[in-house]
């Protein structure tokens, strides 16, 4: 009984990855509306829940308020004054072509969007939790799982007879053969 040499167990574990690759793309792509769904759904009353609705409200309200009060700033300290005060002003108070006069905010400000898209990360990963207490959720996890126990097989095999024959008991699973016979191509005329 010869054992398999490294090159031979890489290759099954890459065939076995490419046999069960489509399956578990197919399933993800059917649970990506229904995670979505959940998300769109679950960001409120997670919002709602933990008490965040209200953190975001005062800080969409703050943000108006500063908003309003940069304004009022910048026209009184950019409007009807000498050439010699414009030279002088200090950045903050330029307007960048690109940014508008928002070009000297510092980033590590936590503004109300900020606030809306953490939610929505941890609403997203509620719903993709949820996801898989779904018919098709189910059926991807049960695809990775037996793509896990194939690739076990393939790292505990001794022979490639007896992998062979353990590697087809899993394909049968997801309703493959492990050695399918081409037919033979059609003739081009």
């Amino acid at each position: 009984m010869k054992a398999m040499t490294k090159y031979q167990l890489e290759h099954f574990k890459d065939k076995v990855k490419s046999k069960f690759a489509p399956m578990i793309e197919e399933a993800d792509l059917s649970l990506r509306k229904i995670v979505a769904d959940m998300t769109e759904s679950a960001e409120k009353k997670l919002s709602d829940k933990i008490g965040a609705t209200e953190i975001i409200k005062d800080l969409l309200d703050a943000e108006a308020e500063h908003i309003k009060a940069m304004k009022k700033a910048r026209t009184f300290f950019t409007k009807n004054i000498t050439a010699e005060q414009k030279q002088n002003l200090d950045y903050k108070f330029r307007k960048d072509e690109k940014l508008g006069f928002e070009s000297g905010y510092h980033t590590t400000r936590i503004s109300a969007e900020d606030c809306k898209e953490q939610i929505r990360s941890w609403a997203q990963k509620l719903a993709e939790r949820e996801a898989e207490k779904t018919p098709i959720g189910k059926k991807k996890v049960k695809l990775l799982k037996l793509k896990e126990d194939a690739i076990s097989d393939v790292m505990e095999s001794g022979t490639p007879d007896s992998l062979a024959i353990a590697l087809d008991q899993v394909s049968k699973k997801i309703g493959l053969n492990w050695d399918q016979d081409l037919k033979a191509l059609p003739s081009v005329n």
